[in-house]
């Protein structure tokens, strides 16, 4: 299983300050680009980022990856 996540991430003077994970999904769960985008897009409509966040999307192997509980 390979996991992909949506976070916000806040950025200032080029660093990431902070980021939050938002949703978590298997990579092979969207096997195409017009599958992700469309997660992607539900993920927006249900948690638009705060004003000042921008989205990031990391996986297991990122430095902000997230650990979540089932």
């Amino acid at each position: 299983m390979a996991l992909v996540q949506l976070h916000w991430q806040w950025i200032e003077k080029g660093e990431t300050m902070k980021t939050e994970m938002i949703a978590q999904k298997d990579r092979s769960d969207i096997p195409t680009h017009e599958e992700f985008g469309a997660w992607v897009k539900e993920i927006t409509e249900k948690h638009p980022p705060p004003k000042g966040a921008i989205w990031m999307v990391c996986e297991e192997n990122s430095k902000y990856f997230a650990l979540a509980k089932a």
